[in-house]
């Protein structure tokens, strides 16, 4: 399957750790696919890892709770990636997501980047 090129740059800039910009790229091809739930979790697994970054655990875990919630209803592959590993991905960060609100970014930053891989089978999501 042919992506479109917006797909794969958001891809590529959520690999390299650009969370926000990666966000921005899939918003406007989430808007030109009549608002698709499976890019919304996308997007908002991004914007997670953008206020993690930052030290905002408590709007990390808002927006990965509900990009579980739409990886879950979306179950199978979309759009080359597995929505059962991303949901099981999504329900692991929670797992690990310190208690408190707010955390030095420092902190923040010593977590492990995520790697998204569009693979035949599905996706594949790496630290």
């Amino acid at each position: 399957m042919r992506y479109p090129e917006a797909y794969l740059r958001f891809i590529r800039l959520f690999n390299e750790g650009e969370f926000y910009e990666a966000h921005d790229v899939l918003e406007e091809l989430w808007m030109e696919e009549g608002h698709d739930k499976f890019l919304q979790a996308l997007i908002q697994l991004a914007v997670a890892y953008y206020h993690y970054d930052y030290g905002n655990v408590y709007g990390a875990r808002q927006l990965l709770t509900s990009a579980r919630r739409y990886f879950k209803a979306a179950s199978g592959e979309r759009w080359g990636l597995n929505a059962f590993v991303l949901s099981d991905h999504t329900e692991k960060l929670l797992a690990a997501l310190p208690d408190e609100r707010k955390i030095p970014m420092e902190d923040a930053r010593r977590m492990p980047l995520p790697e998204i891989t569009l693979i035949p089978e599905g996706c594949d999501v790496r630290f």
